[in-house]
């Protein structure tokens, strides 16, 4: 029987005590709200009947006070502001929001950023939520170190977060000017709206942490300006269990302004991430050597402090590990758009690698190929050098002092300073040790899987790395890496060498029915030859030419050359891989297929959205008058669905469909050496 699908009105109703059901954490706790928000928010029916005092307060840009984390903000009202939904995230409605009733108008219309009616009065819904659950809509302040250099205030300038439901913040997107725009209109292009519901369903359904996409709207009444165009308009209603980035203590770092810090970190530890045991964490002993250099400063008495430092590092190593892992670049990984949980959030010049590259970045504003996919790990560990330097009174401190430095009791001399800085210092020591674990075993993990190899059966870890010794510790993390060098980097110069599609290698190699893979006249067996169909074309012709002769190189009698670097790394990786399955899979029954794919079929996805996708699709927006929905829902259906074509709907768009997923399409170099730019 098919549960009823409730609307917002009645589950507000049925839920009037139940705070864990409706929420607004960030403004119910101890942060602190821009006071020229306050009184007019108070007297909001006041102030939205005099235009001039909205207009000051909420849709015009300021530099907000020292200490300010928030303002209350409502979406800006403009002419012709009809919003027409064109994706709705069904799923979401019914099994994140308790089968909420996404076809109900009302409940849309807040979804869609509305908090006034046609005659300007604030709506049912918005009054219950301020008069029984104390929830007002916000923004959130916070700063960033962009392509490298401080920013200086940058916040929530075009995002108006709604309220909480079952632990989950839900924001607008492009839902007009906030006192954070800046020079910005706060207004979103349909462009990018539709790009960022796909890219989040899509890197979800991957298995990627993503914040998540519940609604796409499109505001046919007016219009985004960019630089001197302007362009169809869009709005994206989102969702996370939190929006906190790095950036966000890079404005109170910038300020001197210490409360706030540690007001906003004591927010994390108790709504995000939890106040964990020290077993949760991989014995600091593990990873550095506490007997060498500074004393260690009590390092090994955890503040709840140390730990919060800790599960960033440890997420966004995780994270990271995964965008590789699957070729995802983000395109502008600055620390305000950082997730402080590792989520991947606020896309602008996403991709995914086509043809490997590690200089390759989907941004065509990245000349110095800062957030190129082989630079990524080491972005976010240097963004999290500078969220560490925000925490420095914090994690400095130890239990020895953390109590004087909160309290502002402390006098700090010399000696305590000293301290101070030695301790963060052997901390800053331990975590890049930490960093450099997690992600290197989560992405040879990973990538393990994408080849069909069981990591657990390759580590056969009896327990979790938090309570591995020193011994196994070390032996793990030198079979990580030994892993990573001898088969991982050997296939990316392979994969590098032959410009073959980056993901459908992995798709082709999962169906290569043996582990066997020499001849006896050397070349590599032919079985193996269909993972290198799919060759990217070059701009340069004879670029193409010489990853075709490569791949020449491994097959064909007459061209054959041992010598060459492409058959010592392919022949190495298959050496390898051979040696990794007959040491974890001898117990198994089955085909060498049909055990890799037990491994492997959720870890390659059969359809990935990319640019030419996404062109091709907005195209047939403009074409339609931003009518013809077909082939955006045909992509977001592919899209969410990524590892089972058969829920892809091959009744409809069957030819499109077909044409998405052919090899030879993709590879067209028109079509698979797309850039974007930054704006959105």
């Amino acid at each position: 029987m098919t549960k009823k699908m409730m609307t917002l009105k009645d589950f507000l109703n049925n839920n009037i005590q139940n705070s864990k059901k409706i929420s607004s954490t960030f403004i119910h706790s101890n942060l602190k709200v821009d006071d020229l928000t306050v009184e007019p928010f108070k007297h909001i029916t006041a102030t939205l009947n005099d235009e001039n005092l909205t207009n000051k307060t909420f849709h015009s840009q300021r530099i907000v006070g020292k200490g300010v984390q928030y303002s209350y903000c409502i979406p800006e009202v403009l002419e012709n502001d009809k919003k027409i939904p064109l994706l709705v995230n069904k799923a979401a409605f019914q099994n994140e929001f308790d089968n909420m009733d996404y076809e109900d108008k009302e409940t849309l219309n807040f979804f869609q950023g509305s908090f006034v009616n046609d005659k300007n009065e604030i709506t049912s819904l918005w009054q219950t939520l301020m008069d029984k659950f104390n929830i007002k809509p916000y923004s959130q302040a916070y700063a960033g170190f962009q392509f490298g250099n401080f920013s200086g205030q940058l916040g929530d300038g075009r995002v108006i977060n709604l309220l909480d439901i079952n632990g989950k913040t839900i924001q607008n997107k492009g839902g007009g000017m906030t006192p954070y725009s800046r020079f910005a209109d706060g207004k979103a292009t349909l462009k990018a709206s539709f790009r960022e519901f796909i890219i989040s369903e899509s890197l979800n359904s991957i298995g990627i942490d993503s914040t998540r996409a519940l609604l796409l709207s499109h505001l046919p009444g007016n219009k985004a300006r960019r630089g001197a165009k302007l362009e169809p308009r869009g709005l994206v209603t989102r969702y996370a269990k939190t929006w906190i980035r790095l950036g966000s203590f890079d404005i109170h770092r910038w300020r001197q302004d210490f409360e706030g810090i540690a007001s906003l970190a004591d927010y994390c530890i108790e709504h995000v991430f939890g106040e964990k045991n020290d077993n949760n964490y991989i014995k600091i002993s593990n990873l550095i050597d506490l007997n060498s250099g500074n004393d260690a400063y009590d390092v090994l008495n955890m503040t709840k402090y140390d730990k919060f430092l800790r599960d960033v590092v440890q997420s966004n190593a995780k994270a990271v590990a995964k965008w590789n892992a699957y070729g995802f670049a983000n395109g502008v990984l600055n620390t305000d758009n950082t997730s402080i949980m590792g989520i991947s959030m606020d896309y602008g010049p996403f991709g995914f690698i086509e043809a490997y590259d590690e200089d390759w970045t989907p941004n065509v504003d990245d000349v110095s190929k800062r957030y190129s996919i082989g630079n990524q790990s080491k972005i976010i560990w240097w963004n999290l050098l500078r969220f560490a330097e925000s925490q420095t009174m914090l994690i400095g401190s130890g239990k020895k002092y953390i109590d004087g430095v909160k309290n502002r009791t402390l006098d700090v001399d010399k000696e305590i300073a000293q301290y101070l800085m030695d301790r963060t210092v052997k901390i800053l020591e331990y975590i890049e040790a930490e960093y450099d674990f997690y992600y290197n075993y989560a992405y040879v993990s990973e990538m393990l899987e994408r080849l069909g190899l069981s990591p657990d059966k390759i580590f056969s870890l009896e327990c979790d790395v938090t309570e591995l010794n020193e011994h196994d510790f070390v032996s793990l993390s030198k079979n990580v890496l030994d892993i990573k060098e001898n088969l991982i980097d050997r296939l990316l110069n392979v994969l590098k060498q032959t410009k073959v599609d980056y993901n459908d290698f992995f798709i082709k190699f999962q169906q290569v029915d043996t582990i066997e893979f020499v001849n006896k006249n050397k070349t590599i067996k032919d079985e193996y030859l269909d993972c290198f169909t799919a060759v990217h074309e070059q701009i340069d012709s004879s670029a193409t030419e010489m990853c075709l002769n490569n791949i020449d190189k491994l097959f064909d009698i007459n061209l054959l050359d041992v010598d060459s670097s492409i058959y010592k790394d392919f022949f190495g990786f298959l050496q390898e891989y051979n040696i990794l399955w007959t040491s974890s899979n001898q117990s198994k029954n089955g085909s060498v297929k049909e055990i890799k794919l037990e491994v492997s079929k959720l870890k390659n996805p059969l359809f990935i959205p990319r640019h030419y996708h996404f062109n091709e699709v907005y195209k047939s927006l403009e074409d339609t008058d931003f009518e013809g929905t077909e082939k955006l829902e045909k992509l977001y259906l592919m899209s969410s669905n990524p590892y089972d074509a058969s829920k892809w709907d091959n009744k409809n768009l069957f030819d499109v469909q077909k044409r998405w997923t052919n090899l030879d399409q993709l590879c067209k170099a028109e079509n698979s050496l797309n850039l974007c730019g930054c704006s959105s």
